[in-house]
């Protein structure tokens, strides 16, 4: 169904989803397990990009300042995903690592 709602694209998904119900009345199940386990595979591709963000930083840092202590290490494994693309630039320029994580 997602494949005939993106190549429709005049057509809105959720039109396209309720004329595809309308005709297929059987299809709603699978219709719902396909939206969920997209939604599942978007979850984890979200954290695996962020586990990503996470790992170039840990490499960057140990790089340019030397090993990193636990409570640097826990903060990035906290830190959200827009706080590690700012930590990612900042690695770029910062003379120290508390530069990094300046707020």
């Amino acid at each position: 169904m997602r494949y005939f709602a993106l190549v429709s694209e005049s057509v809105p998904f959720e039109v396209f989803r309720a004329k595809i119900l309308e005709q297929l009345p059987g299809t709603e199940e699978i219709a719902m397990s396909t939206t969920w386990f997209e939604d599942q595979q978007e979850k984890a591709l979200s954290k695996g990009r962020t586990e990503g963000r996470a790992e170039v930083l840990r490499k960057q840092l140990v790089l340019k300042f030397g090993a990193l202590d636990t409570e640097v290490d826990a903060r990035i494994a906290a830190a959200t995903p827009e706080a590690l693309d700012r930590y990612l630039e900042r690695v770029l320029t910062a003379t120290t690592l508390a530069a990094v994580f300046a707020e």
